[in-house]
């Protein structure tokens, strides 16, 4: 019933009253009530009731359909063991797994309902996720807003350290203020103040503002603006070009590689081995033939987005290579500009000009 009230145009909060109401157990519940030991520190009554967040969970898990995802955190590199998730793209993703239980069509017709414009103001610790597009409409003064593609904002954001926002493709917005904004590709908007910014692509401010002010700004493919810093005592920091912190994420797919290799082997052994003991008849359980199965099918996925990201890295590196810092007015003085390792800060203002790594070394002007 969730499925289709959503696709009747019913609300997640609605749905949640309609499930409290006839008397529905939470996801919490239902284990509880199957004697499986489950705890939460959110639990506040002896019986959950339902609320918006549950049932969007529920709306956008593809595991109704069949489909197992895993994989959805990683570390930075393989020195570094601090986890963070990695984009949706990059996740483990089996179809089959198990009978759905939804409709297929049922389900990616959700799925589009829930990417569709998003008309209110997002705030406070709101979650906003989508496997495609988001677009939306209000003003963005805090939450997370989450898209497998591009995140279009109609108006702005002034987010005051609370807020961020992560596309795997472009971030589009009028403004950008104290927000943290993490892109596959390019960010564009008329001005950012005080961000922080991650960016696979270029960095644009355009428009008749056109500025960069303050904040920490990284983009593969480099940064332009009509003003970069301020003269006042924030620091405007610039970094493009970074082909040595891309060569290393390379590397960290490397390895990644040989450990998923290694394990495929390890798998299509354990396979060969169950195969040739049913086939004897020794073993007549093939749970542990069908565990193995999927264990391969993950890894062969695991396999196929390492891939996939490498070439993607690829494109980011060769696109690195070309990136130059560009103010078109003014570059003021207190801005740190990085390009390729090499760091300049900028002492005095300067009227419009072109910074690439040559010029930062002293070979051009």
């Amino acid at each position: 019933d969730m499925f289709k009230w959503k696709l009747e145009g019913v609300s997640a909060g609605d749905i949640a009253d309609r499930l409290t109401t006839a008397g529905i157990l939470t996801p919490m519940d239902y284990k509880r009530s199957q004697g499986m030991r489950y705890s939460t520190s959110f639990r506040v009554k002896e019986e959950s009731v339902w609320d918006a967040q549950m049932v969007l969970r529920i709306l956008k898990n593809p595991v109704y359909i069949g489909v197992l995802e895993q994989g959805r955190v990683t570390t930075p590199s393989y020195r570094v063991k601090r986890l963070v998730n990695k984009p949706r793209e990059e996740w483990a993703v089996v179809e089959n797994c198990h009978e759905a239980i939804i409709d297929r069509y049922d389900f990616e017709s959700v799925q589009k309902v829930l990417a569709l414009d998003t008309r209110t103001s997002v705030s406070g610790k709101a979650v906003i996720r989508a496997t495609g597009d988001i677009i939306v409409d209000g003003f963005v003064s805090g939450g997370r807003i989450e898209a497998g593609n591009n995140v279009i904002l109609r108006s702005g954001v002034n987010a005051a350290d609370q807020g961020s926002i992560q596309a795997g493709n472009r971030i589009m917005g009028k403004f950008f203020e104290r927000a943290r904004l993490t892109a596959g590709s390019d960010i564009e908007g008329n001005y950012f103040l005080d961000c922080m910014v991650y960016s696979e692509g270029k960095v644009t401010a355009k428009g008749g503002k056109s500025r960069i002010m303050g904040g920490e700004m990284t983009a593969s493919a480099g940064v332009e603006a009509g003003i970069i810093g301020n003269y006042g005592s924030a620091v405007t920091a610039v970094t493009v070009a970074n082909l040595y912190e891309l060569t290393e994420q390379l590397q960290d797919i490397k390895e990644q590689q040989k450990k998923v290799s290694s394990e495929q082997e390890k798998l299509e052994e354990g396979r060969e081995k169950l195969e040739k003991l049913i086939g004897e008849g020794a073993v007549s359980d093939q749970r542990i033939y069908q565990k193995i199965l999927q264990a391969a099918a993950i890894k062969q996925n695991e396999w196929a987005m390492l891939e996939q990201r490498m070439e993607q890295l690829k494109t980011v590196k060769k696109n690195a290579m070309q990136a130059n810092v560009k103010a078109l007015k003014e570059l003021r003085p207190g801005t740190s500009v990085t390009i390729n390792g090499v760091t300049r800060k900028i002492t005095e203002a300067s009227p419009g000009m072109t910074l690439t790594e040559e010029v930062l070394l002293g070979k051009k002007k």
